[in-house]
Protein backbone atom coordinates (compact mmCIF):
# COMPACT_ATOMS: atom_id res chain seq x y z
CA UNK A 1 0.00 0.00 0.00
CA UNK A 2 1.05 4.08 -0.50
CA UNK A 3 1.15 5.86 2.19
CA UNK A 4 1.65 9.77 1.82
CA UNK A 5 2.88 11.66 4.58
CA UNK A 6 3.15 15.34 4.44
CA UNK A 7 4.78 16.71 7.62
CA UNK A 8 7.08 19.39 7.55
CA UNK A 9 9.55 18.52 10.53
CA UNK A 10 11.51 15.64 9.62
CA UNK A 11 11.36 13.72 13.00
CA UNK A 12 7.51 13.86 13.29
CA UNK A 13 7.63 11.87 9.60
CA UNK A 14 9.72 9.55 10.28
CA UNK A 15 8.05 8.72 13.49
CA UNK A 16 4.86 7.98 11.47
CA UNK A 17 6.64 6.10 9.03
CA UNK A 18 8.16 3.90 11.74
CA UNK A 19 4.17 3.26 13.02
CA UNK A 20 3.70 1.95 9.28
CA UNK A 21 7.03 -0.61 9.41
CA UNK A 22 4.73 -2.61 12.28
CA UNK A 23 1.62 -3.31 9.26
CA UNK A 24 1.34 -7.19 8.56
CA UNK A 25 1.48 -5.21 4.79
CA UNK A 26 4.16 -3.76 2.37
CA UNK A 27 4.31 0.07 2.91
CA UNK A 28 5.51 1.71 0.55
CA UNK A 29 6.33 5.88 2.45
CA UNK A 30 6.14 8.45 0.68
CA UNK A 31 7.50 11.86 2.91
CA UNK A 32 6.54 15.35 1.29
CA UNK A 33 7.25 18.29 3.40
CA UNK A 34 6.00 21.36 1.47
CA UNK A 35 2.54 22.18 0.34
CA UNK A 36 3.87 22.86 -3.16
CA UNK A 37 5.74 19.29 -3.28
CA UNK A 38 2.50 17.73 -2.02
CA UNK A 39 0.18 19.13 -4.65
CA UNK A 40 2.56 17.82 -7.87
CA UNK A 41 2.60 14.19 -5.63
CA UNK A 42 -1.18 13.44 -5.17
CA UNK A 43 -2.36 14.08 -8.87
CA UNK A 44 1.09 12.20 -9.81
CA UNK A 45 0.74 8.96 -8.00
CA UNK A 46 -2.08 6.88 -6.45
CA UNK A 47 -2.15 7.01 -2.47
CA UNK A 48 -4.40 4.25 -0.10
CA UNK A 49 -4.02 6.96 2.69
CA UNK A 50 -2.93 10.48 3.11
CA UNK A 51 -1.64 11.90 6.50
CA UNK A 52 -1.41 15.36 6.60
CA UNK A 53 -0.35 18.06 9.14
CA UNK A 54 -2.12 21.53 9.16
CA UNK A 55 0.95 24.08 9.16
CA UNK A 56 3.41 23.46 6.98
CA UNK A 57 6.08 25.88 7.64
CA UNK A 58 6.53 28.27 5.23
CA UNK A 59 4.32 27.40 2.59
CA UNK A 60 1.71 29.88 1.31
CA UNK A 61 -1.01 27.40 1.66
CA UNK A 62 -1.63 24.85 4.67
CA UNK A 63 -2.58 21.15 4.72
CA UNK A 64 -6.30 22.18 5.12
CA UNK A 65 -5.85 23.78 1.61
CA UNK A 66 -4.13 20.11 0.59
CA UNK A 67 -7.16 18.48 1.84
CA UNK A 68 -9.37 20.47 0.02
CA UNK A 69 -7.76 19.97 -3.29
CA UNK A 70 -7.43 16.53 -3.08
CA UNK A 71 -11.26 15.91 -2.48
CA UNK A 72 -11.68 17.90 -5.91
CA UNK A 73 -10.16 15.13 -7.33
CA UNK A 74 -10.49 12.14 -5.46
CA UNK A 75 -13.62 11.31 -3.16
CA UNK A 76 -12.22 8.53 -1.72
CA UNK A 77 -8.73 8.49 -0.46
CA UNK A 78 -8.83 8.32 3.60
CA UNK A 79 -7.40 11.38 4.71
CA UNK A 80 -5.95 11.88 8.57
CA UNK A 81 -4.90 15.32 9.89
CA UNK A 82 -2.38 16.03 12.35
CA UNK A 83 -1.02 19.20 14.55
CA UNK A 84 -0.18 20.56 17.57
CA UNK A 85 -3.44 23.51 17.37
CA UNK A 86 -6.44 22.57 19.53
CA UNK A 87 -8.92 25.21 18.87
CA UNK A 88 -11.93 23.58 17.56
CA UNK A 89 -12.50 25.87 14.28
CA UNK A 90 -9.71 23.51 12.76
CA UNK A 91 -11.26 20.57 13.18
CA UNK A 92 -14.25 22.21 11.97
CA UNK A 93 -12.62 23.29 8.57
CA UNK A 94 -10.65 19.48 8.44
CA UNK A 95 -13.78 17.83 8.55
CA UNK A 96 -15.72 20.23 6.16
CA UNK A 97 -12.77 19.81 3.68
CA UNK A 98 -13.05 16.34 3.47
CA UNK A 99 -10.79 14.37 6.17
CA UNK A 100 -11.56 11.31 7.66
CA UNK A 101 -9.47 11.65 11.14
CA UNK A 102 -8.07 13.67 12.93
CA UNK A 103 -5.12 13.95 15.57
CA UNK A 104 -3.77 16.06 18.05
CA UNK A 105 0.11 15.85 18.45
CA UNK A 106 1.53 14.64 20.69
CA UNK A 107 -0.30 11.47 20.00
CA UNK A 108 0.82 7.83 20.97
CA UNK A 109 1.90 5.42 17.85
CA UNK A 110 -0.85 2.99 18.95
CA UNK A 111 -3.35 5.06 18.30
CA UNK A 112 -2.36 6.65 14.73
CA UNK A 113 -1.89 3.05 13.95
CA UNK A 114 -5.23 1.91 15.09
CA UNK A 115 -6.75 5.27 12.86
CA UNK A 116 -4.88 4.21 9.98
CA UNK A 117 -6.13 0.70 10.06
CA UNK A 118 -9.16 1.85 9.77
CA UNK A 119 -8.95 4.25 7.07
CA UNK A 120 -7.03 1.30 4.75
CA UNK A 121 -9.44 -1.48 5.42
CA UNK A 122 -13.39 -0.41 6.57
CA UNK A 123 -13.86 0.90 3.22
CA UNK A 124 -13.10 -2.78 1.56
CA UNK A 125 -15.05 -4.68 4.65
CA UNK A 126 -18.56 -4.83 5.54
CA UNK A 127 -19.38 -5.28 8.66
CA UNK A 128 -21.39 -8.64 8.41
CA UNK A 129 -18.85 -10.69 5.74
CA UNK A 130 -15.36 -8.52 5.55
CA UNK A 131 -15.35 -9.30 1.57
CA UNK A 132 -15.02 -6.79 -1.50
CA UNK A 133 -17.63 -7.06 -3.93
CA UNK A 134 -17.87 -6.26 -7.89
CA UNK A 135 -21.17 -7.54 -9.27
CA UNK A 136 -20.77 -11.31 -9.02
CA UNK A 137 -16.94 -11.35 -8.36
CA UNK A 138 -16.46 -10.84 -4.74
CA UNK A 139 -12.93 -11.66 -2.41
CA UNK A 140 -13.32 -12.81 1.04
CA UNK A 141 -10.73 -10.56 2.94
CA UNK A 142 -10.11 -13.22 5.74
CA UNK A 143 -9.98 -16.23 3.67
CA UNK A 144 -8.36 -14.56 1.08
CA UNK A 145 -9.92 -16.35 -1.61
CA UNK A 146 -12.19 -14.93 -4.76
CA UNK A 147 -15.32 -16.82 -5.68
CA UNK A 148 -17.17 -15.86 -8.85
CA UNK A 149 -21.14 -17.11 -8.90
CA UNK A 150 -20.60 -18.26 -5.48
CA UNK A 151 -18.03 -20.83 -7.09
CA UNK A 152 -14.39 -20.48 -5.77
CA UNK A 153 -11.41 -19.54 -8.12
CA UNK A 154 -8.16 -21.20 -8.00
CA UNK A 155 -5.30 -18.72 -8.61
CA UNK A 156 -1.56 -18.66 -8.35
CA UNK A 157 -0.64 -16.28 -5.64
CA UNK A 158 0.28 -13.74 -7.93
CA UNK A 159 -2.45 -13.65 -10.17
CA UNK A 160 -4.64 -13.27 -7.42
CA UNK A 161 -2.92 -10.49 -5.85
CA UNK A 162 -3.54 -8.73 -9.20
CA UNK A 163 -6.96 -9.52 -9.43
CA UNK A 164 -7.65 -8.18 -5.75
CA UNK A 165 -5.49 -4.58 -7.05
CA UNK A 166 -8.00 -4.81 -9.80
CA UNK A 167 -11.33 -5.09 -7.82
CA UNK A 168 -10.46 -2.62 -5.17
CA UNK A 169 -10.25 -0.10 -7.87
CA UNK A 170 -13.09 -1.61 -10.44
CA UNK A 171 -14.46 0.39 -13.45
CA UNK A 172 -10.97 2.69 -12.97
CA UNK A 173 -7.86 2.79 -15.58
CA UNK A 174 -4.84 1.61 -13.56
CA UNK A 175 -1.65 3.25 -14.45
CA UNK A 176 0.78 -0.25 -15.82
CA UNK A 177 3.31 1.64 -13.17
CA UNK A 178 0.73 2.04 -9.94
CA UNK A 179 -0.25 -1.91 -10.61
CA UNK A 180 3.40 -2.95 -10.93
CA UNK A 181 4.47 -1.03 -7.69
CA UNK A 182 1.79 -2.85 -5.70
CA UNK A 183 1.75 -6.11 -7.48
CA UNK A 184 6.01 -6.56 -7.24
CA UNK A 185 6.50 -4.42 -3.74
CA UNK A 186 5.73 -7.57 -1.81
CA UNK A 187 7.83 -9.78 -3.74
CA UNK A 188 11.25 -11.36 -3.82
CA UNK A 189 12.85 -8.31 -5.96
CA UNK A 190 15.48 -10.88 -7.96
CA UNK A 191 12.08 -13.17 -9.11
CA UNK A 192 12.01 -12.98 -12.98
CA UNK A 193 9.08 -12.75 -14.01
CA UNK A 194 8.08 -9.19 -13.79
CA UNK A 195 6.34 -8.79 -17.02
CA UNK A 196 2.75 -6.86 -16.04
CA UNK A 197 1.68 -7.81 -19.97
CA UNK A 198 2.18 -11.54 -19.54
CA UNK A 199 1.15 -11.96 -15.98
CA UNK A 200 -1.97 -9.82 -17.23
CA UNK A 201 -2.79 -12.73 -20.00
CA UNK A 202 -2.00 -15.69 -17.02
CA UNK A 203 -4.81 -13.90 -15.01
CA UNK A 204 -7.04 -14.18 -18.24
CA UNK A 205 -6.18 -17.85 -18.50
CA UNK A 206 -6.71 -18.96 -15.08
CA UNK A 207 -10.54 -17.56 -15.03
CA UNK A 208 -13.76 -18.31 -16.69
CA UNK A 209 -13.94 -17.20 -19.83
CA UNK A 210 -16.72 -14.89 -19.02
CA UNK A 211 -14.99 -13.26 -15.83
CA UNK A 212 -11.62 -12.73 -17.87
CA UNK A 213 -13.78 -10.75 -20.42
CA UNK A 214 -13.90 -8.43 -17.74
CA UNK A 215 -9.77 -7.56 -17.75
CA UNK A 216 -9.72 -5.20 -20.15
CA UNK A 217 -6.67 -2.88 -21.31
CA UNK A 218 -6.65 0.10 -22.24
CA UNK A 219 -3.59 1.13 -24.93
CA UNK A 220 -1.52 3.45 -23.58
CA UNK A 221 -3.47 3.77 -20.25
CA UNK A 222 -3.20 0.57 -18.47
CA UNK A 223 -5.87 -1.80 -16.88
CA UNK A 224 -9.38 -1.79 -15.98
CA UNK A 225 -11.83 -4.19 -14.31
CA UNK A 226 -15.35 -3.56 -15.75
CA UNK A 227 -18.33 -5.89 -16.10
CA UNK A 228 -19.49 -5.88 -20.05
CA UNK A 229 -23.11 -4.22 -20.48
Amino acid sequence: MNILIVEDDILTAKSIESVFNTFPDKMIITIISTYEDAEESVFGKKFDLAIIDIFLGDSSKNGLDLCSLIRDRNKNLPIIIITAHRPIQYLETAFLNGVNDYLIKPFHPTELKIRAEKCLYSQYKSPENKQINYNELRFLIEKNHFFYLDNPIHLTKKCKALLLILIKEPEKVLDKYYIQEKLWSDYDPYEKNRNLRSNIQLLKKSLDKRLSSWIRTIRGEGYMLIKPK
